[in-house]
C-alpha cells in the first residue's frame, strides 16, 4: 500500500514540505477533474455539480495525502479549473 504524503498549506496554497510534493498533488488534483467518473461531462456549469460529489472528491485526494481543512478551497478549485479546461 502507497503511504500518504503530507502537504503543508500557508495562506489557503500549498507550500510543501518540498516543490515535489506540491507538483505531485497539484498534478494529482488536476487529473481529477478531468476524470469523468468524478465529474461527468453532463455538466455545464459548475455550479450544478453538488456539494456531495465535491466532498467526495475532496475525500479521494485524502486517501492519497495527509492536507490540513484549510486546503479543501484549493483543492476544490484546481478540481473546477481543470474540468473547465477539459
Amino acid at each position: 500500500m502507497e503511504q500518504r504524503k503530507e502537504v503543508i498549506f500557508d495562506i489557503g496554497q500549498p507550500v510543501g514540505p518540498t516543490n515535489q510534493s506540491v507538483s505531485n498533488l497539484t498534478s494529482f488534483v488536476g487529473t481529477i477533474g478531468r476524470n469523468k467518473r468524478f465529474v461527468s461531462l453532463l455538466y455545464t456549469n459548475w455550479h450544478a455539480v453538488t456539494p456531495k460529489a465535491k466532498k467526495f472528491m475532496w475525500n479521494y485526494v485524502n486517501t492519497k495525502f495527509i492536507l490540513p481543512d484549510s486546503g479543501e478551497k484549493w483543492v476544490i478549485q484546481v478540481i473546477r479549473d481543470a474540468w473547465k479546461r477539459f
